[in-house]
C-alpha cells in the first residue's frame, strides 16, 4: 500500500463514527435550521421580480440540496443504531 493512500477511508470512518455518535438533539437543531433556510429560500423565490429568474431558479435549487444534504447526515447517523442495544 502506498503512503497515505488508506488515510481517505480513516477519515471517513471516524467521520461516520463521529455523526453516529451525535445527540438526537443535535439532528433536530439541524432538521430545524434547514427547514428555516429552505423556507426563506422559498418565500424569497416566491417575493422575487421575474427579472430575477436565474437568481430564483439557484435559490430554488439550493432549497432543494439542504433537505438532501439533511436526509444523508440523518441516514449515516441512522445506520448501525438499529444494531445497537439500549
Amino acid at each position: 500500500m502506498a503512503e497515505g493512500e488508506g488515510e481517505g477511508e480513516d477519515a471517513a470512518s471516524r467521520a461516520r463514527t463521529n455523526v453516529q455518535r451525535w445527540h438526537y438533539g443535535k439532528l433536530i437543531i439541524l432538521w430545524t435550521w434547514g427547514a428555516v433556510l429552505v423556507g426563506v429560500t422559498l418565500y424569497i423565490v416566491v417575493v422575487l421580480p421575474p427579472d430575477y429568474f436565474l437568481f430564483g431558479t439557484l435559490l430554488l435549487l439550493a432549497s432543494g440540496i439542504v433537505p438532501i444534504g439533511l436526509s444523508i447526515v440523518t441516514w449515516r447517523w441512522l445506520t448501525g443504531k438499529e444494531h445497537e442495544g439500549p
